[in-house]
């Protein structure tokens, strides 16, 4: 979690007195129940604000490609996501990266696709 968005939200838990994991409450201070519960508010936030109505995969999905796109560490992307490990991030993700990064993936993959090579 970014250390702004953690401030936040130690903060709210400070306000509510809830310290459960959850970024999300609902209006009564408590988590939404159901993710189609968060889903339906969240949907309608984003219709107020004017915003097309998308998923949170796939407010997740854009987060990861513009971060990739523009340059940030895949390791870190990767690390956000709580993806298991790096491959996935990059077999998702890489078309979102630039050409310069892929080619250092690709030399990389090459060199080490069997574990045991050495520069």
């Amino acid at each position: 979690m970014l250390p702004r968005a953690r401030y936040f939200f130690k903060n709210q838990q400070l306000q509510t007195g809830m310290q459960n994991s959850y970024l999300f409450l609902n209006t009564k201070n408590t988590y939404y129940g159901t993710s189609l519960a968060l889903y339906k508010n969240y949907k309608s936030i984003l219709i107020k604000l004017n915003i097309e109505a998308r998923t949170l995969h796939n407010t997740r999905h854009t987060f990861a490609s513009m971060m990739l796109n523009n340059g940030i560490d895949p390791m870190w992307v990767s690390n956000t996501l709580c993806h298991e490990n790096l491959d996935i991030t990059l077999k998702v993700y890489s078309h979102f990266m630039p050409k310069k990064e892929k080619m250092v993936i690709g030399f990389l993959e090459k060199r080490y696709k069997n574990g045991t090579s050495h520069l």
